[in-house]
């Protein structure tokens, strides 16, 4: 009668533990092995036919390649990726959320303008107007304002 063989691996490839079962073991076993031993791959081999299991970044176990070749599964067997983080900040002056990428030095841009142009006023521009967007002004001027802002110091 053929022998399952699990194996617990690490997402280095390092082996921590393997185990031989009679019958073909199911995702819940196979997830049950793989949090036994705190590891986030678990091979399941029977001959020349390999099976991957994953832990996915929330923790939960799937099925990677299941009853394929041994090569395969090395190919496969590629950490798993965590979910991208979308990290927002507010302007400093009006509250507006963005990327900090968008905000540089805390501001917004309707901010920043404000700022640059020596506007004496307590209150920040509202983020929300319009009121200077391209499709309310020449675009000719706005295109040489934009080439004057970026040029060289």
């Amino acid at each position: 009668m053929p022998r399952h063989v699990l194996a617990a691996t690490r997402v280095d490839g390092r082996e921590i533990a393997r185990e031989e079962r009679p019958a073909a073991p199911s995702l819940t076993v196979v997830a049950a092995y793989g949090d036994l031993h705190d590891c986030d791959y678990v091979t399941v081999s029977q001959g020349e036919s390999v099976g991957l299991y994953a832990r996915d970044p929330g923790g939960t176990w799937g099925a990677v390649s299941p009853g394929t070749d041994a090569v395969t599964t090395d190919r496969d067997a590629l950490p798993p990726e965590a979910p991208a983080r979308r990290i927002l900040v507010e302007c400093t002056d009006c509250g507006a959320p963005g990327r900090p990428e968008a905000l540089p030095d805390g501001l917004c841009r309707p901010c920043r303008s404000h700022h640059t142009s020596g506007a004496t006023e307590e209150q920040p521009a509202d983020p929300r107007d319009t009121s200077d967007a391209p499709g309310t002004r020449d675009i000719g001027a706005y295109v040489a304002e934009l080439r004057n802002r970026f040029k060289a110091p």
